[in-house]
């Protein structure tokens, strides 16, 4: 394959997803000029800093270090906490990172197990590094689901202190005790949430903010309900944590990626002020569109009357449809969804959907009705697909941009003309 197939395939793919709906949780796709500073001749550039004459000297990458302090700044302030580290290039990476600065080879980390909503890499990466990986209990909460059980988990910890308590919600939908957790967790315990999946929620109150809860650390990637690009960050108000993270991490990451941390300072300028708003506005439209579903056949998993706390839904298909059969057939009207034993009291096979990034885009009410009716008519009718893909590219072409997007035509141009010297329009 030559160059020439190469860029006709991207451009193509590019075009394509003008015309497509993402429900994936794990995902958001961030604003225009976040994605082109991807494209930055400082994508290879290490961010060096020196003393000079009494003043910082950043030879050759001043205006990517000021982006760097600017990410710093909007998270310390958005998340309460005094320290950041912008070290870690994604989620993965910093829980990597987290784990291995919060614990020593051989001692006991709790976490939350797949089964009940955890990271399906966690218990795989505590093994890697010599660590014993220990699930946080879950019992039924009454309400047609489940939750941790923190009485029992102040049993085990009581018989066995572990280094670290690590909460890291992958699929899981509803809110921890925060405070529970920290009163039976000993003085020798770290506490760390992982509050990639969360963030707006967090920023919007909706969910605690860790840090205010006693807690030692937060952090998570950048490319969930925070509409960034794949990024990470680790943060805590402890000064000598902190330093030793520094130290530990630059051990597993040499560079800070410049190009990410430049792309996540314009994400973070735009959606600074934009994010409780869009924390609120998701969980509105998650809650109207699992109601939507449900009244067209749907089962929606979940605590008896509601049915999530954030951007996540879980459809099940059980006894209904193959959820990669479901899949497929939801692309091929443009509509994009994520199929997977779905976490729950009584596992079950199903579609795992998120609704933070239509939300960004501004989906209204309207938009929601046609979409449920769509999923009905192709899951559950077996209606053909292709029925519906013009009313799917009608809904995105109406919400091309990202709401909380900063467009200017004059800078957009300026941009992509810095990005390719000599460069003219033609």
């Amino acid at each position: 394959m030559q160059i020439e197939q190469l860029l006709d395939n991207i451009i193509a793919s590019e075009k394509q997803a003008q015309e497509e709906l993402w429900l994936i949780p794990s995902e958001t796709l961030p604003s225009v000029f976040s994605r082109l500073a991807l494209s930055i001749s400082g994508v290879n550039r290490y961010l060096f800093k020196y003393e000079y004459q009494g003043e910082r000297f950043c030879p050759g990458t001043e205006a990517y270090q000021l982006c760097n302090d600017f990410c710093l700044e909007v998270l310390k302030e958005i998340y309460k906490t005094k320290y950041v580290s912008l070290r870690p290039i994604s989620g993965m990476n910093a829980m990597t990172m987290i784990l291995a600065c919060h614990s020593q080879p051989g001692e006991l980390v709790y976490c939350i197990d797949a089964k009940t909503g955890g990271h399906t890499h966690t218990e795989r990466i505590l093994n890697s590094i010599g660590r014993r990986m220990a699930p946080i209990p879950f019992h039924e909460d009454g309400m047609g689901w489940f939750a941790p059980d923190y009485e029992e988990l102040a049993r085990l910890v009581e018989k066995e202190p572990p280094a670290l308590i690590y909460l890291d919600p992958m699929s899981y939908m509803y809110q921890f005790d925060l405070d529970a957790l920290k009163s039976l967790a000993p003085a020798e315990t770290k506490l760390h949430y992982d509050i990639s999946h969360v963030m707006a929620f967090v920023a919007a109150g909706i969910y605690p903010n860790a840090m205010e809860h006693g807690f030692d650390s937060i952090g998570g990637s950048t490319h969930k309900t925070l509409p960034g690009v794949q990024k990470a960050w680790f943060g805590t108000d402890d000064e000598e944590a902190f330093t030793f993270f520094e130290k530990k991490s630059s051990q597993m990451v040499s560079a800070l990626h410049t190009s990410s941390i430049v792309a996540l300072a314009l994400a973070l300028a735009e959606v600074r002020y934009f994010l409780p708003e869009y924390g609120r506005k998701i969980l509105e439209n998650a809650l109207l569109f699992a109601r939507l579903l449900q009244e067209r056949g749907f089962q929606i998993m979940g605590r008896e009357g509601r049915p999530t706390d954030c951007h996540v839904l879980f459809v099940s298909l059980e006894n209904q449809l193959d959820p990669i059969e479901a899949t497929h057939r939801m692309a091929q009207c443009n509509v994009i969804t994520h199929p997977m034993t779905l976490p729950a009291p009584n596992p079950a096979d199903g579609i795992r959907l998120g609704l933070q990034e239509l939300t960004l885009l501004g989906l209204e009410e309207s938009d929601f009705i046609d979409l449920a009716d769509i999923f009905a008519k192709v899951i559950l009718q077996n209606e053909p697909p292709a029925n519906y893909k013009d009313r799917v590219r009608q809904i995105r072409a109406a919400h091309l941009w990202p709401t909380s997007a900063y467009v200017d035509d004059e800078r957009l141009g300026q941009f992509i003309k810095a990005l390719a010297p000599g460069w003219e329009p033609k």
